[in-house]
């Protein structure tokens, strides 16, 4: 039965380093809702008084120490830039104001009567 926690804890992990992974990358957590991130830590929190308050292999706890502390640096970095969505930093990427050329300038030529 340990076989199906340690899968557990592979895929915990694959889903949350790469999250870990985007939110420094972009400094923002646009996509991400407040509330999933609540009820995630505190199905967490629970899950830790479950395991921690009954007899598991050692894997398990171990697990859940480090499927813990991903979880915790996934929602400090969803609060931490919880607010650059509203305070217009990434405004110019969203936008796509960083990428603009400037107009190209055309002579154009006068028209006139020669004499």
């Amino acid at each position: 039965m340990v076989i199906f926690g340690t899968i557990y804890y592979i895929c915990s992990y694959a889903q949350t380093i790469p999250q870990i992974v985007k939110l420094i990358k972009t400094k923002s957590s646009e996509g991400y809702s407040l509330w999933q991130i609540l009820l995630g830590l505190l199905g967490d929190i629970c899950w830790e008084v479950y395991i921690f308050t009954s007899s598991q292999a050692l894997i398990v706890y171990i697990g859940t120490v480090v499927d813990s502390l991903l979880l915790f640096t996934v929602s400090f970095l969803i609060w931490k830039y919880h607010d650059n969505r509203y305070s217009g930093e990434n405004e110019d990427k969203q936008e796509g104001n960083g990428d603009m050329v400037e107009p190209v300038k055309s002579e154009v030529a006068s028209v006139g009567t020669e004499a």
